[in-house]
């Protein structure tokens, strides 16, 4: 077997050669920056209460922003939450809305404050809650 390098050509062909490999390099170059298509945003699910969306505050300090503004990753966020809402009306909120969305790249849930301000049941929200990580589970 015969192997081949830029010393067995003649010289008048290695400036040719050199020429032909850096035209290659950069058209290669060229043809996947152009082929490449721009980065779309991940999506965030956020799910919760008053916590998840930062009542008080302006949009850019909610956890969530907070969170994605110090990450890499360009984020989409998607907010279901509500003040006041306990486990039982975020899971009626999240079954309405025909989930689970197979696009979703993470999920966050908080939620359980308002169940215990309104001295609801501690069991019920324990089935609330298991309900809402199934669909957490489902959806991711």
């Amino acid at each position: 077997m015969i192997l081949m390098n830029s010393k067995t050509f003649p010289t008048k062909v290695r400036p040719r050669l050199r020429l032909l490999s850096y035209l290659t390099f950069w058209l290669t170059l060229i043809t996947s920056y152009l082929s490449s298509s721009p980065q779309e945003p991940l999506i965030w699910l956020a799910w919760g209460n008053s916590y998840t969306i930062g009542e008080g505050v302006a949009p850019h300090e909610r956890w969530p922003e907070q969170v994605a503004s110090r990450d890499a990753t360009s984020w989409k966020i998607e907010y279901t939450a509500r003040s006041g809402w306990t486990s039982s009306k975020l899971f009626r909120a999240l079954a309405t809305k025909n989930y689970p969305p197979a696009s979703a790249h993470r999920i966050t849930l908080q939620i359980g404050v308002n169940n215990r301000s309104h001295g609801l049941n501690p069991n019920n929200f324990r089935q609330d809650f298991i309900q809402l990580l199934t669909l957490d589970v489902q959806t991711s």
